[in-house]
């Protein structure tokens, strides 16, 4: 928090933040008037927390005046209101039109916060009269917007839609609010081409679904996440399964935020389906479980097919028959990482002995559990992290150095270091039958081992 009395220099980066529901007026203006005598080199975040009273936007509106004239601009602003804060709506659209017009900010983030005393039910109360994105088209420096738990005005929904449909900066939004007219805001969403990342949530008058479909085709979205909608019986699949199957889909990262009684069983398949026709994947995660008795094999199906996809991140517990099914499985030339936010807890013997086998059998699988299996699990899994599906594969002999000096640095967990694994792969079939291999000699220089039998 800024000091007032103080008018000292700032350090680069530096970040503000007042919360006017904690302090008395008087004090707020004075913590953002004193910004204005301050020295400030490349300051990162503004933030305005609670009631902006006529006086405070006044000193706000003063203040992104004294920014604008001294040339200084920021990285982010962020205004946190709670359902009932006071806020003079007409001085604080002033006050940001003086912002957008100077480009002071490159990121703007509004959000409706519960805050304590409150009912969690206020919170769906939504803001309608904040208008900040009225200007929002004169900022040309935006590159991020977020709007999480706010109500857009008409006014801002159509402003919005004009940042969408120019040629602008914006490539990064959070949607989670309501809207004075979603079909404008999907029609102008559908026609964007700047957009790299996407966060799509709560759309009151408008479903997830319809907001998926109008990113469907962009040509530059490559990070998505998509939440459960309340106005959606479930995670909208066939929209996602729609979007991942398009011709120009360049999807990278796709992250699904859905409860698992969001999505009937067997509707998983639509997602499965259009990660069989995407060719753009690496990364796709699930904060809560996939339904279906056999999540872990099914995806693994999919993935061997997946020209690109190297990541997925789950969250739930696999049965001892979905990872013996996964075992069963065919090998892929590439390497996979699974994570898994839910493996915790000590597993039993069958079910360490379970996973332990599927390592042996995938050595592109690579698993990132705790450190209570087993150590031949814990060892299967380093050799896995550290590449052993290379020792299946025709890889020059010139080129192990730099393979073993790469194992060196890796570290799979505090308590089980990669470099373990450098031994037994000089003793793996790239080396076998060669004479400078560790453990030859002239008499056996013949001799060929396999990687199983060691």
């Amino acid at each position: 928090m800024v000091d007032p009395s103080t008018n000292l220099g700032i350090k680069e980066g530096y970040s503000f933040k007042v919360e006017t529901h904690r302090i008395a007026e008087d004090e707020a203006i004075q913590q953002i008037e004193a910004l204005q005598n301050k020295d400030l080199r490349n300051p990162d975040t503004f933030s305005v927390g609670g009631p902006i009273t006529t006086e405070i936007a006044d000193a706000l509106h003063r203040t992104f005046e004294s920014f604008v004239s001294r040339g200084i601009v920021w990285s982010k602003i962020f205004f946190v209101f709670s359902v009932d804060s006071d806020i003079d709506t007409d001085r604080l659209r002033d006050a940001m039109g003086v912002a957008n017009r100077g480009s002071l900010f490159e990121a703007i983030g509004v959000e409706t916060r519960k805050l304590e005393g409150e009912r969690e039910a206020d919170i769906e109360n939504l803001r309608t009269d904040i208008q900040l994105l009225s200007s929002l088209e004169d900022n040309a420096r935006l590159k991020e917007l977020y709007l999480t738990r706010f109500a857009l005005s008409a006014e801002d929904t159509v402003s919005l839609g004009r940042v969408l449909q120019q040629p602008t900066n914006l490539c990064s939004i959070l949607i989670d609010c309501a809207m004075a007219d979603p079909k404008s805001f999907l029609a102008a969403l559908s026609s964007n081409s700047s957009l790299e990342k996407a966060l799509i949530g709560h759309i009151q008058g408008g479903g997830t679904s319809d907001v998926v479909r109008a990113l469907t085709g962009h040509p530059k979205l490559e990070n998505l996440m998509v939440c459960n909608s309340r106005n959606d019986h479930g995670i909208p699949l066939i929209a996602v399964s729609e979007l991942l199957s398009s011709s120009t889909c360049g999807i990278k990262k796709l992250h699904l935020h859905f409860r698992a009684s969001s999505v009937p069983t067997g509707d998983f398949n639509p997602l499965l389906q259009g990660i069989r026709n995407n060719t753009s994947l690496e990364t796709i995660s699930s904060v809560y479980a996939f339904p279906g008795k056999r999540p872990l094999s099914e995806f693994l199906k999919v993935w061997k097919s997946h020209p690109t996809l190297r990541l997925v991140k789950f969250r739930q517990h696999f049965t001892i028959e979905d990872i013996q099914e996964a075992k069963d499985g065919p090998r892929s030339p590439r390497p996979l990482k699974i994570r898994n936010s839910k493996s915790r807890g000590s597993p039993n013997a069958h079910y360490d002995a379970a996973v332990k086998e599927l390592l042996d059998a995938h050595p592109e699988i690579c698993w990132d559990f705790n450190d209570l299996y087993s150590e031949s699990t814990k060892h299967a899994n380093c050799l896995n992290h550290c590449g052993r599906y290379l020792m299946y594969r025709e890889i020059p002999l010139g080129l192990w150095p730099l393979v073993l000096a790469r194992i060196k640095k890796t570290s799979v967990s505090a308590n089980y270091k990669a470099s373990a694994a450098v031994y037994e792969f000089l003793h793996g079939q790239p080396f076998a039958g060669r004479d400078n291999h560790v453990g030859a000699s002239p008499a056996k220089s013949g001799t060929k081992r396999s990687w199983e039998a060691i």
